[in-house]
């Protein structure tokens, strides 16, 4: 909860466990001083048309309002009531989304997703984007989130670590947007920029 993610042209500006939730609340995007719109779409999972459980759902399949699963395989996801205080947070909220994993699942790539779209992201080319979240998880260690293009053909990978089980800790992430040639980028009315929150790397 409590999260952004901005354009910003300074980069200083403000193996994966089961059992993870995550809550993102009021993300928006800044481009420079000019746009104050929200880029992520149901930031804060209250709009849960599909449902708000998603027991082992199909790939590639949404499930919360904005929000997708990758080669889920055997794990689940709920919309929680689990979320951190408005004295965490100074915020607001009543959700996080929960992820379930199985310890011993070896499949790789298990990952949960929104895609932006191509002209809400062009402003942030030659700048840095920042991802700020709530995360909470009962295994503490090292998760991961990336940002790749349209065509998967380039990743920008930023690990977090979790250092406390059963506690809500914030992140706030920078992500390079000057990849000048490399990649396929749309800006219309495509996927621009898929997020990835991973959770399940199985082997390789």
């Amino acid at each position: 909860s409590g999260g952004t993610l901005a354009i910003n042209n300074d980069p200083t500006a403000s193996a994966l466990n089961p059992n993870q939730a995550i809550t993102q609340q009021a993300a928006a995007i800044y481009a420079n001083t000019v746009s104050r719109e929200n880029l992520i779409r149901n930031p804060d999972f209250r709009i849960a048309q599909r449902g708000t459980s998603f027991i082992t759902p199909a790939n590639n399949s949404y499930t919360l309002d904005g929000w997708y699963v990758a080669d889920p395989a055997a794990f689940s996801v709920i919309r929680s009531s689990l979320a951190p205080s408005i004295q965490q947070a100074g915020i607001y909220t009543q959700y996080s989304i929960g992820l379930t994993v199985p310890a011993t699942h070896a499949a790789t790539g298990a990952s949960f997703k929104q895609n932006i779209e191509g002209y809400l992201i062009a402003p942030a080319v030659g700048q840095f984007l920042t991802l700020s979240f709530w995360a909470y998880a009962y295994q503490p260690g090292v998760y991961c989130v990336g940002f790749r293009d349209s065509a998967l053909s380039i990743s920008y990978i930023q690990e977090y670590t979790i250092l406390s089980s059963n506690i809500w800790q914030f992140f706030n992430l920078i992500f390079p947007m000057n990849y000048g040639s490399l990649g396929t980028w749309d800006y219309t009315n495509g996927n621009g920029l898929i997020i990835s929150f991973a959770f399940d790397a199985g082997s390789v």
